[in-house]
């Protein structure tokens, strides 16, 4: 006889597997560093004061460097615990005032015109086969060969009263990276601020084991300074000189 129509069965729940863990989006190789010492004063300054400069704390500072505070670059030679000795007022093109008790006070890298210096850091908040070599000299070391990305951001005052132009650019194991250079015009001190301008560059880099990072910068009429800028009554959070982060051999 002839073959019956075939039947159709209800269709079956659909299975649910369980949810994959997610993925990290860099393969294990990072660092993010920083410099942000700030402080404040305890008691005032006069216009021409050169004692000791009283403040709550000089933790994180170099044991001799730079100071900023309003407009003013002041030089200091050694430290204690709550205060600045050796000092000498109205760096470079900055003039000498009056700093009320509870001023902020913070590290500031000066350079004359036209001369080099490396940004340095000296806060590690994160590392893992990127390390920070030197504090001084902001070198930072990649431990792992690879194609790197990674962002800097530097932050520039202006202490004169005309306009400044700030460039920084990288190097690699002390070799200028071509095509690296950063400018940029920073306007003059205001209502007894400093001008300000932050520069803030992203770049990918294929690294050898154990190249180094620094990055390099300069002033072209000795009226600009990398520096950190201090919170303000607690409301607004303090601004780091300079920041950089690392991701290792991205991947999307």
């Amino acid at each position: 006889g002839a073959v019956g129509a075939t039947g159709v069965g209800a269709t079956g729940a659909t299975g649910v597997g369980a949810t994959g863990a997610t993925g990290s989006m860099f393969s294990g190789y990072y660092g993010a560093f920083h410099t942000d010492s700030t402080t404040f004063l305890t008691s005032s300054l006069t216009t021409n004061g050169t004692t000791p400069i009283p403040v709550i704390s000089t933790t994180g500072f170099l044991s001799a460097g730079y100071l900023l505070i309003g407009t003013e670059i002041i030089q200091y030679t050694g430290v204690t615990a709550t205060t600045f000795t050796g000092i000498t007022r109205g760096i470079g093109s900055s003039t000498k005032d009056i700093h009320n008790s509870g001023a902020g006070v913070a590290s500031a890298q000066y350079q004359p015109a036209l001369t080099t210096a490396t940004v340095y850091m000296d806060v590690v908040d994160y590392s893992n086969g990127v390390s920070l070599v030197s504090p001084i000299d902001g070198t930072i070391q990649i431990a792992h060969a690879g194609l790197y990305t990674f962002t800097f951001s530097i932050q520039l005052f202006n202490v004169g009263n005309a306009y400044d132009d700030g460039q920084v650019w990288l190097t690699v194991n002390g070799n200028i990276v071509p095509a690296s250079l950063s400018r940029t015009t920073v306007s003059q001190t205001h209502a007894q601020y400093p001008g300000s301008q932050i520069l803030t560059v992203n770049f990918f880099y294929q690294f050898a084991a154990n190249d180094t990072l620094a990055l390099r910068w300069q002033n072209d009429s000795g009226f600009v300074v990398v520096s950190s800028y201090p919170a303000v009554d607690g409301t607004i959070p303090s601004s780091p000189a300079c920041i950089l982060t690392k991701i290792g051999r991205a991947h999307v």
